[in-house]
């Protein structure tokens, strides 16, 4: 967990921001077959509730691509688990 002024300030060092949002957003495989060149993929894990639609403005601001995931809404404890877990079997 990090500030999140200083965390939208890393984002340009990776090729890939990943924001798993709950409402309407690209699919997880849509993003990441228009960047399927990505390396350093950096994944954004909301806070119980979900992001506000102004943490999700930002970070869109600074770059970051908000996805959909195919699954139910899941738990902060899982959702990071689920998406790296994702996009690991994407770029196998």
């Amino acid at each position: 967990m990090t500030d999140w002024e200083k965390g939208l300030g890393l984002f340009s060092q990776f090729d890939l921001v990943l924001l798993p949002y709950e409402k309407e957003a690209p699919t997880l495989k849509t993003v990441l077959e228009s960047k399927d060149s990505a390396r350093r993929i950096l994944i954004l894990v909301g806070p119980e509730g979900g992001w506000s639609a102004e943490e999700v403005r930002q970070a869109e601001d600074k770059g970051a691509s908000a996805v959909h995931l195919p699954t139910p809404i899941l738990r902060t404890e899982t959702a990071g688990i689920a998406i790296v877990s994702m996009v690991r079997f994407f770029f196998k």
